[in-house]
């Protein structure tokens, strides 16, 4: 993989310096066309949108370069632990996702970005899941959905003290997580710094947060082939929960910066359904049900044009009551990036 994002880095090395040289004489091209105008006329205005904002220079300013690609590795991974009682039986479960690992080039342009991401073991078919993730994040507010389908857990489950180990296809999710937040201090705090790079943290800096979160998904058990007792779980999830926190970007000598935040809500509309067997079963509602977002964020400028970062996000979710039946899911991504503005 590291020979992958090394040949694509030597690929666009001389295009991206091509196109920054001649920016100018490209723009004077375009000027001579109706359409060109109007491109130049919707580049100006999203100059314009781009470097205006309510923030402290003093603590925030905006990238020099206008362009940034980003070569990208990341794993990713899952897990869902229950316990609790079914039909008067002890039940619990353990399942875990194969760590899936992707190779991505992300392209920004004033702050608008796409990228494009491949799965060597999806090109290969040993990977069925699918996941999407979508973000946007501003000093002010921000937020990031993630999707998964997958049905690549294995782990075991224990029903009426009989415990069997199971391999993939018998637990299935189809999981979306979404939080948003608001900060209190984005005149001098700014999460896109840390996990965006569309902005850069001069000085350290902190805000409260203001938070949304949401799991909506599904999740099913299906019987296993050697004990018929262990029973067929279908489980549909969507919890809303609100509360807040904080995060801190903290700037160090030599280019580096530090970032953490966390933000616990609290679940305020738990609409979860379960049928076990085609039976339909209630589930209670147990005060704290919490939905968690954690981020980290390691930032090493090596100059004013390249970057290194690692990230680290983590969306769980804890709802139910062990004296019936408790869940708790988590969703995390790991990536590694290296930057180049232009």
């Amino acid at each position: 993989m590291s020979r992958f994002f090394f040949c694509i880095t030597l690929f666009l090395m001389p295009f991206l310096t091509m196109a920054q040289s001649d920016s100018l004489q490209h723009k004077l091209r375009l000027g001579r066309s109706s359409f060109g105008q109007k491109l130049l006329r919707a580049d100006s205005i999203l100059t314009m949108s781009y470097n205006k904002g309510n923030y402290d220079t003093t603590y925030i300013r905006r990238p020099k370069h206008p362009i940034t690609v980003k070569v990208r590795y990341n794993v990713s991974g899952s897990g869902i632990f229950s316990n609790g009682v079914i039909n008067g039986n002890d039940y619990r479960c353990h399942a875990t996702t194969s760590y899936q690992n992707t190779g991505s080039l992300a392209f920004a342009y004033r702050g608008i970005a796409v990228a494009f991401a491949v799965n060597p073991a999806k090109l290969f078919g040993k990977d069925k899941s699918k996941s999407f993730n979508f973000t946007m994040y501003s000093n002010r507010y921000g937020m990031d959905l993630a999707y998964q389908n997958s049905n690549q857990y294995s782990g075991w489950a224990e029903y009426d003290g009989v415990r069997e180990n199971f391999a993939t296809d018998i637990v299935r999710t189809r999981f979306t997580d979404m939080n948003a937040y608001y900060a209190f201090n984005f005149r001098k705090f700014s999460y896109p710094a840390a996990l965006t790079q569309s902005y850069i943290q001069r000085r350290s800096a902190g805000s409260w947060l203001l938070a949304l979160s949401c799991l909506n998904g599904k999740m099913e058990v299906s019987k296993t082939e050697t004990d018929a007792r262990v029973p067929e779980v279908d489980m549909r999830i969507l919890d809303i929960g609100l509360g807040g926190g904080y995060g801190y970007n903290w700037c160090l000598p030599h280019r580096w910066m530090l970032h953490g935040s966390f933000l616990p809500t609290v679940v305020v509309g738990p609409f979860s359904k379960m049928t076990v067997n085609g039976e339909d079963h209630h589930i209670k509602y147990s005060f704290p049900e919490l939905i968690l977002t954690e981020r980290i964020s390691i930032l090493h400028y090596l100059n004013d044009r390249n970057f290194l970062n690692l990230t680290f996000v983590n969306y769980g979710s804890i709802h139910g009551t062990s004296k019936h039946l408790r869940n708790v899911h988590n969703k995390w991504r790991l990536r590694i990036c290296y930057g180049m503005r232009f």
